[in-house]
């Protein structure tokens, strides 16, 4: 990771990992997100021309120990269902 600019990726998470994510994390966090890459194409408001861009859909959220000290805390199984 020596001197490479950071890549922002836009990214879906739904369900109770997302309430947990709004809980957890604030800006700056640094996030592993495993899920599948989608390229979305539309077109462009102003030109109509065609825009591509890609998405992540999250299925797991975990903070990046690399750069955080985390105290696990479970939750409620009924909540995350």
């Amino acid at each position: 990771m020596g001197g490479e600019e950071p890549t922002a990726v836009n990214f879906v998470v739904f369900g109770s990992s997302a309430e947990n994510l709004a809980e957890s994390a604030r800006r700056g966090t640094r996030l592993v997100l495993v899920g599948r890459l989608r390229t979305e194409v539309w077109p462009d408001k102003a030109t109509g021309e065609k825009r591509t861009g890609q998405k992540l859909w999250v299925d797991v959220v975990g903070v990046s120990l690399t750069y955080s000290a985390v105290i696990p805390r479970k939750i409620n199984w009924e909540r995350a269902r």
